[in-house]
């Protein structure tokens, strides 16, 4: 398998330069409102702002929901955070998921396409648009406060942390792990694939929040793209959600031939695709008979920092299972990994692909019995 790749360069200096000029303009403003205040006044001051955040990051999900109900989607999920909310056929759910790279998301059912044609760039820059909104409505008070009263900080506060969410999310980049808004909205804008591959991943992220399984979704949905039109992140994803319905659907030789050719494969799935996809190889290659050594891409110092980031994700927490029962012969360990499983799995927003890796450790104990 190819290295993985690390995080772009270009990516770093943005994030580095965007929050240097954020940290050197609050800094300035909070270090003049708390001239001859004392200490507490600046940690009140550093409390707000990084409410100001939260807030920011709150506001920011929300212009992707009002936006994308504004143009025909309907709601599936909302997260911040690690908490999330679904929608099921009971009605609204709480649960817990943590995904790398994103600190939230806003996930709707897309509208049907008419011609090939629905909606995308409201819904994709909604978050931007609210926060750059947001940023505005509190520019035109922190004009008329007193210079260095509480609410005159509190409103530059987030004028900052709004125009930072705007530019993060708005301006087309990727972390390697990741893209962002922007990038996802410039795709869209170009490629009729892309917008194909959109829908598609709404469609089955919206179905998967009413527990229905990868291999039980229409066939159709899951075709691969081919080779010349995976140069970008989205026609690419499909690829990836291809491969894992191979894996629910048990067919682990066709799932392995298919893993290795994308991973080895110039194309343009992200980090975070290929590191779940890595690990479905792994776990592939042991029930196939394969030990210690199937499980040197793991050792990869970029797979080591997302597995870190991703410790409780079922698909991490099912490959270590197949590591201890399989490869490292060790039941007390395999043991330990089913009790974290057990208790990630009662608040896991998805509840079929929970039923999944059920089955999948089940066919890892039983492996060993034949072994």
């Amino acid at each position: 398998m190819k290295q993985k790749q690390p995080t772009p360069v270009g990516y770093l200096v943005f994030t580095f330069v965007l929050y240097v000029l954020l940290g050197g303009a609050a800094g300035y403003l909070i270090a003049f409102s708390a001239d001859g205040r004392g200490l507490l006044f600046w940690v009140l001051a550093c409390a707000l702002l990084l409410g100001a955040f939260l807030l920011q990051l709150i506001l920011h999900e929300a212009g992707h929901l009002l936006f994308g109900l504004a143009t025909g989607y309907r709601f599936a999920s909302f997260r911040v955070g690690s908490l999330i909310w679904i929608k099921t056929d009971g009605g609204l759910r709480r649960g817990r998921y943590r995904l790398a790279g994103t600190a939230g998301q806003c996930l709707l059912f897309p509208p049907e396409p008419k011609d090939g044609v629905f909606p995308v760039f409201l819904y994709n820059l909604g978050g931007s648009l609210m926060n750059l909104l947001v940023a505005l409505l509190f520019l035109g008070p922190s004009l008329v406060c007193p210079p260095a009263s509480l609410g005159w900080l509190v409103c530059w506060e987030m004028v900052l942390t709004g125009l930072v969410g705007a530019l993060q999310n708005g301006i087309p980049i990727s972390s390697g792990a990741v893209a962002n808004d922007g990038y996802n909205a410039f795709a869209l804008g170009k490629k009729t694939a892309a917008r194909r591959a959109f829908w598609l991943q709404l469609a089955i992220n919206g179905e998967m929040t009413r527990g229905l399984r990868l291999k039980d979704m229409p066939a159709e949905w899951f075709t691969p793209p081919p080779r010349e039109e995976m140069d970008d992140p989205l026609t690419a994803a499909i690829a990836a959600l291809a491969c894992s319905r191979l894996m629910d659907q048990h067919d682990f030789s066709q799932a392995a031939q298919t893993l290795e050719g994308y991973l080895d494969g110039d194309n343009a799935i992200l980090g975070l695709h290929q590191f779940l996809m890595t690990y479905d190889l792994v776990c592939c290659r042991l029930l196939a008979g394969g030990g210690t050594e199937v499980l040197s891409p793991l050792e990869d110092p970029v797979m080591k920092k997302l597995a870190k980031a991703m410790e409780d994700y079922p698909a991490v927490l099912r490959t270590q299972y197949f590591r201890a029962l399989l490869a490292e012969d060790d039941p007390a360990g395999a043991a330990a990994v089913l009790e974290t499983f057990a208790s990630v799995a009662r608040t896991f927003p998805y509840p079929g692909e929970i039923a999944g890796e059920r089955e999948l450790m089940a066919l890892a104990q039983n492996n060993t019995k034949t072994r």
